[in-house]
């Protein structure tokens, strides 16, 4: 049976969960309520009590950087395009990405291929993981679509991500 000691810290620790809409674990619930309010309780206590009231902080994604995609190994090519998205003839430009989708806590991967001379999608994949044989099958579904047996005509613009800079994708795309 739950003592007062337990009743009185389980209110205060709900009541402040709710106010930062439970993005404060354990530790941070235990240090800013002595913080704030003076009200010294240990980050293990809080621990226990969340446990025994079913609360749980939310964990935020990790966000990239510009500066870890750089340093990331891999092949980097030319700007071939200069930011001219304009194509005069089918086939000459291509441009590519993946796009990631979040529905709660499932992720979703959408890599899609575009001729930039009708801006017309020539070959997309979905799949939970964006890997190069994502991006392989995307190129190859691209290819058949418009009856290509080699890119060697073909200018595929892409973000700098770690796909792009693979052996595979340099393989394919030479």
């Amino acid at each position: 049976m739950p003592s007062q000691r337990d009743w009185r810290d389980k209110k205060k620790i709900q009541c402040f969960y709710d106010e930062v809409g439970g993005t404060y674990g354990a530790k941070r619930i235990a240090g800013t309520l002595k913080e704030q309010n003076g009200y010294v309780i240990n980050h293990k206590r809080v621990v226990r009590l969340m446990h025994e009231m079913n609360l749980l902080s939310k964990v935020r994604r990790k966000k990239s950087s510009i500066e870890k995609k750089h340093i990331a190994a891999g092949y980097i090519y030319p700007n071939l395009l200069n930011r001219d998205f304009n194509a005069f003839f089918p086939n000459h430009k291509w441009v590519m990405d993946v796009t990631e989708i979040t529905f709660g806590e499932t992720k979703i991967y959408v890599s899609a291929l575009m001729d930039l001379f009708n801006r017309e999608p020539i070959g997309f994949q979905v799949g939970f993981h964006s890997n190069t044989a994502m991006m392989e099958a995307t190129i190859h579904q691209a290819m058949v679509a418009r009856q290509l047996t080699d890119l060697s005509q073909v200018i595929i613009h892409t973000d700098r991500g770690n796909v792009y800079r693979s052996y595979r994708y340099r393989e394919l795309s030479s």
